[in-house]
């Protein structure tokens, strides 16, 4: 009796000894597998994103995040600081100001680079499912971008040609659509009369005050260039910004504070304006506009290619949303390391 109780014993030690084996391997293989997650191995070739019935890895969205960092940076020209944006720092730890809802700045990039890439994804699905077909000049603009790219896209070849051929049959097929747009002059001369403001463009000075109120305060009650210029320089320590020739489309839409006060009609030059950027303060000083001619009814009817242009932009970009809507997206846990 005593030999079967002890073989029993050593039966139970033996399996409670590769018991322990299998979750000591089972644990080993969490960890590493985390290592390997955080240290971004495998992740690139995740799925990130879908489309319809298109997928896209880590790597692929991660190219539209790039783009459109790249693509901030490039319209700030310098006056990243102005919105609070810090290049040397983590962009998911700083909070950006340029969207109603709170995120950060690694948060926004990524909605901006599904946005695109839903967009781009949806047109192209649209025009292969009409038979459209990408011609040798596209092709070519294919290998061109991935000649151009190859080396900074930061992705593989396979996927940079995908991503670029996709885009070249969207922007194609975009084109030939817009081109089959038309409208009557009724509907060209309503449309210039309500975005005259976008047709114009506007000449400011800019003079950042952070949260310094009594410094705004005395810039506000300046009269004129000149005293704007030199007040903002004696209380600010530096000289105001000179914003010169800006669109009004480039400003914002009719809903935006600054757009509505500087496109004004009653606006005189050297008329001051406080704005707020998050818990930032900052003061305009107006200088003045160029309508382009555009106000001139009886002109050289300029007005009714811009006009044509822009409600053909306006048609095409609800086509394009009613497609984003058609091919719904779906997104996956690889998009968690998308800008990381």
């Amino acid at each position: 009796m005593e030999k079967k109780l002890a073989e029993k014993r050593k039966r139970q030690n033996q399996q409670m000894v590769v018991l322990s084996i299998l979750v000591a391997v089972g644990v080993l293989g969490m960890i590493l597998w985390s290592i390997i997650s955080r240290l971004g191995f495998l992740n690139d070739g995740r799925k990130a994103f879908q489309v319809g019935e298109e997928t896209y890895t880590v790597a692929e969205v991660e190219y539209y995040y790039d783009t459109a960092y790249r693509a901030l940076l490039e319209s700030m020209q310098g006056y990243g600081q102005l919105l609070g944006l810090d290049t040397t720092k983590d962009l998911a730890e700083q909070e950006c100001p340029l969207t109603d809802v709170e995120m950060s700045w690694r948060d926004y990039l990524v909605l901006q680079a599904k946005e695109r890439l839903a967009e781009i994804s949806a047109v192209c699905q649209e025009a292969v499912a009409q038979g459209y077909q990408a011609d040798d000049a596209v092709l070519m603009q294919v290998e061109q971008g991935v000649e151009y790219h190859r080396a900074d896209s930061g992705i593989k070849e396979e996927e940079l040609r995908r991503l670029l051929t996709q885009e070249m049959i969207a922007q194609a097929y975009e084109a030939d659509w817009a081109a089959g747009c038309s409208f009557d002059e009724e509907e060209l001369y309503a449309h210039y009369q309500e975005h005259l403001y976008e047709y114009s463009t506007y000449s400011y000075l800019y003079a950042y005050v952070g949260q310094q109120h009594e410094a705004a305060d005395v810039i506000l009650e300046t009269e004129g260039e000149e005293e704007f210029r030199r007040v903002s320089k004696e209380v600010l320590g530096v000289d105001c910004y000179e914003i010169m020739d800006v669109s009004g489309a480039d400003l914002g839409d009719r809903t935006t504070e600054d757009l509505v006060w500087i496109a004004d009609e009653s606006r005189k030059k050297g008329d001051t304006y406080l704005g707020k950027s998050g818990e930032e303060w900052y003061v305009l000083c107006y200088l003045g506009k160029d309508d382009q001619g555009f106000a001139e009814e009886d002109g050289d009817g300029h007005w009714r290619g811009v006009a044509m242009a822009g409600m053909k932009e306006e048609r095409v970009q609800k086509w394009k949303e009613e497609l984003m809507g058609r091919y719904g997206q779906r997104e996956y846990r690889g998009i968690e390391m998308v800008g990381r």
